[in-house]
């Protein structure tokens, strides 16, 4: 007989699937971006000294922040595929649970504590790797606001309030979702590890051995 799936254990299910696939194709998407970082970067320099009628001065500034931004960015590229490497792993297992969860397998429960705990560390790793390197690339914006605002004083200073707001409240959103899922995967595991949950799983298992 069918057990009745209790709605917790459904949510818990389909947050981790859905969690799973846009993890997954995050993951995959940022790798891939990061390996091309370099080229594209060359291209962007490329087009900025091929300018007509540019100023010099600035057109250099422009030059000078893109290499310092660049050389950042290359110094935390090792550990930023590393992330994104774990993070697709992580993903893939925990859609894999969700998956598993909604059909009943008892390993199900064993496979969504590990990547839930998996998500949890590299969640933590990723949020505090990208604060670190929005804050050490934040001097150099400013920089480069402080000579925009040299050339274009009413426009320079809208752009460096602009650039200061933004560049806050995406680590603010960061940190608030990194909060949200963690939260999520507490509770999940919390889920996964009643009694009367695992019950249902043994209950379940016995009942399809029975029927083969």
């Amino acid at each position: 007989m069918a057990q009745q799936r209790p709605g917790m254990l459904t949510a818990v299910a389909i947050i981790a699937i859905v969690i799973g696939v846009l993890g997954s194709c995050v993951s995959s998407f940022t790798f891939a971006s990061t390996l091309a970082q370099g080229p594209l970067n060359e291209f962007n320099r490329a087009n900025l000294e091929s300018m007509q009628g540019a100023n010099p001065e600035m057109l250099q500034r422009q030059l000078e922040t893109q290499d310092r931004l660049q050389e950042i960015a290359e110094s935390w590229q090792p550990f930023t595929l590393t992330h994104q490497v774990l993070n697709l792993f992580a993903s893939l297992a925990l859609g894999i649970a969700g998956i598993l969860l909604l059909r009943w397998k008892p390993m199900a429960l064993g496979l969504f504590v590990g990547a839930a705990a998996a998500s949890i560390f590299v969640d933590v790793i990723g949020t505090v790797l990208g604060i670190v390197v929005q804050l050490q690339m934040k001097p150099i914006m400013r920089e480069m606001m402080a000579g925009a605002a040299e050339a274009a004083p009413g426009m320079g200073d809208t752009m460096g309030a602009v650039g200061e707001a933004s560049a806050s409240v995406g680590m603010c959103m960061g940190a608030l979702f990194l909060v949200v899922k963690v939260a999520y995967y507490v509770w999940g595991i919390v889920v996964v590890r009643k009694d009367a949950i695992r019950s249902l799983f043994a209950a379940q298992s016995a009942a399809q051995s029975a029927g083969q």
